[in-house]
């Protein structure tokens, strides 16, 4: 099982590189900066106490920081054999609740001391120096490294010092940390008197063999801790919001049953704060994805913030082992009157899945955070401190559907602001100004699906209020959308059949009618007026769970497995939501209701029907602008990022993105001529962004017209300005690469670290991010980002081609856009520029599943995990069977069977 947890700028698993680590507290890892909060120290865990506490920690110098995260910093080397010892005494006063009345309050004064010891051991003198560049024997094991040894004294010598860390620049820190053979290539050509063919990848690792064993960097030990156990060393690997999300936490995913709930009027301090404002409520378990391997868990419940008249009494169990037994937070020893945090419990995973089940004995279950370390092994070689480079799990597995129908759990989906206004135009025939005051969707992966929190009080107020400003212009505008030759109790019926059935896309109940019914008399009958009954009627379907929610509740459907097939009306509700973002048509419902909606064929008819409709256009430009991550020109204006004079030229490289996308889908293109296209559509401020002074192959009256581009260097949609001022420097644009079109997952960048140190005076753009990628401390993550985002580097950030990049010192300097794809399996390799780039993407099997996987996403409003991989291996083979094109690869995602059936709590 590949591990397929990826999150923003969370602190996760790190790469293990340091002598030290700091231990892990109780729950928590309480970081208190000494002398100045320039050094790391450690609070050790109180071992004598076996049952959680809550720890209080004050510190006259330094303002202490609780953190989830178990850091693992990584301070420089210590040479000379220097030993640091830092020593401070702390009152730590401990508190618990040994019984319902009786509390215990123990002080106790504790010395933490900390001691780091870097040692760089020398035996014989004779065997780790090399005098007049003569090794002995035992230093030149095989010929790799005495050649390495003739390449680095004709090569490197003269910039480097004779061990390679001095001169120009150390070359130890980029093989410390494994890219010095992926950079060679891309910083060596820019040496003095240096040709690029003169090293290439194998020459490379020869002059990396030999420095290794002169500096007897392939022996050196790592240890983070004293002990040398088989697994010494503990990194956070995830935190899990439950209940929620932020843009530090993972939001709250692979849960299977309980409700969301958000937390109003309480604002609690300290780091803990977004995990504490949600929560997971009810009967429910997490069945989270990881790779097998051994784990701690702890888990954080919220208190403090309401006086809960219900007693809530329950059970934890992970991977079906008891840890908490009728457990009740009130009587726990909460930090901070707010939060109580478990201690870490053992467990080890061989299936692929960390399951924790949340079982109420009384009242209800509950949780506001999970939080998952990984048990790491001792690093014995420098290969096994590099941080894993894992990919989401998007080519699926076809031996799963020999195991049965299966699909996961979805959740509850909120229709999103798109899906909102399309279906009151589709009602309404009209295109209504939703008004002010609507929350931002949320988001499930790079898609706006709103899956984690039930309405707020605020949202339901601003709905309401929304559905009576359409309901009024609604009825004024009758005729537009319902033919009532009479404004009477029969056009009122006909509202309730006709409008109700589109709203609810499904039939409704007799009760329901029914109740329509009498609220529509009512009003009427008090107001004597039909629109004020007919106004009410709408506002009260508008406002409704049933309009506002794609609730899929059939229980008359058989259940195998706790697998259930959607019922007609369900599976149009979800072609129309996928396709169009909105309501099913006429034609749809026709089908349901005549159960031909039944087989994948009547499936894919459907969709195939469906996409030829002009309401398609807006979901596949929907899909690419927030796959590419291109923003709507108000949010660019609003963010203030840009000059005013720039906003033409933005807007312009926005349309000929999503012009052009279009164009490609609907002439049968496929995914692959994304990366190739070489038309576009321009207005006069497009032609100058892209320096175009051809005539038009085709004209528009709005004056975006199509352009032949071969030859303007704006091959395939990467070279657009809309994505290229969306990711504005090799970092961003890589990063982009990296995550978005081959479903990559960056390691977190390391706790406490900062570029706010590195020295940009004199240099460029360029060799800025490359000293990223040798800092030891930056390089685990800007190796796999910088490299790839090199190959933008001709177009600035609104994405006009210059030929030379001003440095930080303000001179001109050439422009270098060599790049390479590392650590990508089949990709790897090096290229000039974004062209050749994007030939190499569209070549890879990764990136043409990554970009399936992205479609499912969309979909279905969840990310897939294991009961998907059927389903994820059925796309890829539907759409590879049928040609291939981007039509295919959507109706593929129809013919799978996560998109025509759903999971059950229970049987």
């Amino acid at each position: 099982m590949v591990d397929h947890f990826v999150k923003k700028e969370n602190t996760m698993r790190q790469p293990i590189k340091c002598h030290s680590l700091i231990n892990i507290i109780v729950a928590l890892t309480i970081i208190i900066f000494m002398n100045g909060c320039n050094e790391l120290l450690p609070a050790e865990k109180n071992k004598q106490q076996q049952d959680p506490q809550s720890v209080n920690t004050q510190v006259d110098s330094c303002t202490d920081i609780t953190a989830v995260t178990n850091r693992n910093e990584c301070p420089e080397t210590q040479t000379n054999s220097e030993t640091k010892t830092q020593t401070t005494t702390q009152t730590i006063s401990v508190s618990q609740t040994e019984t319902e009345t009786e509390t215990e309050t123990v002080t106790q004064t504790m010395t933490v001391s900390q001691t780091e010891t870097n040692t760089n051991t020398q035996t014989n003198t004779e065997n780790t120096q090399c005098e007049n560049n003569n090794c002995p024997d035992d230093i030149k094991p095989n010929t790799d490294i005495a050649e390495g040894q003739e390449l680095y004294n004709s090569m490197c010598v003269a910039c480097h010092d004779e061990k390679g860390d001095g001169g120009r620049a150390n070359l130890l820190p980029s093989i410390k940390d494994l890219s010095f053979v992926s950079i060679t290539n891309l910083t060596m050509p820019e040496a003095p008197l240096f040709k690029p063919t003169d090293c290439d990848r194998t020459c490379a690792e020869k002059i990396k063999a030999y420095l290794k064993r002169i500096n007897k960097l392939d022996i050196e030990i790592y240890i983070p801790f004293d002990s040398r156990d088989e697994f010494n060393s503990i990194t956070q690997y995830a935190v899990i919001n439950a209940g929620g999300s932020d843009d530090f936490y993972f939001e709250d995913d692979f849960f299977l049953g309980g409700t969301a709930y958000k937390i109003d009027d309480f604002d609690p301090k300290g780091h803990l704060k977004e995990l504490i404002l949600t929560e997971r409520r009810g009967d429910f378990k997490y069945a989270i994805p990881v790779p097998d391997s051994e784990y701690q868990v702890q888990i954080l419940f919220a208190n403090g913030y309401e006086q809960d008249p219900i007693q809530n009494i329950f059970h934890v169990d992970i991977e079906g082992s008891r840890t908490l037994s009728n457990f009740e937070i009130s009587k726990a020893n909460v930090k901070n009157n707010y939060a109580y945090v478990t201690d870490q419990f053992d467990v080890t995973v061989s299936d692929g899945e960390l399951n924790i089940d949340f079982i109420p004995s009384l009242g209800y279950a509950k949780v506001s955070g999970i939080i998952v370390y990984k048990k790491m092994p001792l690093c014995l070689d420098l290969s096994d401190c590099v941080p894993e480079i894992d990919t989401l799990p998007i080519q699926g597995d076809a031996a799963a559907c020999t195991n049965g129908v299966d699909a996961s759990f979805g959740g509850l989906i909120r229709i999103n602001n798109e899906q909102y206004q399309n279906t009151l135009r589709d009602v309404f025939n009209t295109h209504p100004h939703k008004e002010s005051g609507f929350s931002i969707d949320e988001f499930i992966g790079n898609f706006k699906v709103n899956t984690k929190h039930p309405m707020s009080n605020i949202q339901i107020e601003n709905n309401w209020e929304a559905a009576e400003i359409i309901a009024q212009d609604a009825i004024k505008n009758l005729s537009n959308w319902m033919d009532c030759p009479n404004k009477d109790d029969a056009c009122a019926d006909k509202i309730i059949d006709e409008i109700g059935l589109k709203l609810y896309r499904r039939p409704l109940t007799q009760d329901e009618k029914l109740r329509l019914k009498e609220l529509y008399l009512t009003v009427k009958s008090e107001q004597n007026n039909f629109d004020e009954g007919a106004q009410y009627l709408l506002v009260t379907m508008l406002v409704s769970p049933n309009f506002l929610y794609q609730l899929e509740m059939d229980l008359t459907q058989p259940i195998n497995n706790h697998v259930v097939k959607l019922n007609q009306y369900e599976i149009a509700s979800r072609l129309a939501s996928f396709i169009w973002r909105s309501i099913p048509d006429d034609v749809l419902f026709e089908a349901a209701k005549t159960n031909q909606l039944s087989s994948k064929l009547q499936i894919k008819t459907q969709a195939e029907r469906m996409l030829a409709d002009p309401k398609a256009q807006s979901t596949i430009s929907s899909f690419h602008t927030q796959w590419l991550g291109i923003p709507k020109m108000e949010d660019i204006v609003e963010d203030g990022w840009f000059d005013e004079e720039d906003y033409e030229p933005l807007n312009a490289g926005i349309e000929d993105v999503s012009r052009t996308i279009l164009d490609l889908v609907f002439s049968g293109g496929a995914f692959q001529d994304l990366f190739s296209v070489e038309f576009g559509y321009l207005n006069e401020a497009g032609k100058a962004l892209y320096d175009v002074n051809a005539q038009p192959i085709e004209t528009f009256e709005d004056g975006f017209n199509k352009y032949d581009l071969a030859g303007f260097k704006r091959k395939g949609i990467l070279t657009r300005g809309g994505f290229l001022s969306s990711s504005f420097d090799s970092t961003r644009r890589g990063k982009f690469v990296r995550q978005r079109l081959l479903c990559d997952v960056i390691p977190a960048a390391p706790a406490g670290i900062s570029t706010e140190t590195l020295d940009t005076e004199g240099k460029s753009p360029r060799e800025y991010f490359l000293e990223l990628i040798t800092n030891p401390d930056c390089a685990g993550c800007h190796s796999l980002m910088n490299p790839i985002g090199f190959g933008f580097d001709h177009y600035d950030e609104v994405g006009k081609w210059i030929d030379q990049i001003e440095s930080y010192d303000g001179t001109l300097r050439d422009i270098d856009v060599t790049g390479e794809f590392f650590a990508v399996g089949e990709l790897n390799q090096t290229f000039e520029g974004a062209e050749q780039m994007q030939s190499i993407l569209a070549s890879g099997e990764q990136t043409q599943a990554c970009y399936s996987y992205q479609w499912f996403v969309f979909a279905n409003g969840r990310k897939p995990n294991t009961h998907d991989d059927c389903s994820i291996a059925q796309s890829l083979q539907f759409s590879q069977a049928a040609g291939g094109s981007i039509f295919d690869v959507i109706i593929s995602i129809t013919q799978t069977d996560a998109f025509s059936h759903r999971r059950t709590q229970s049987n």
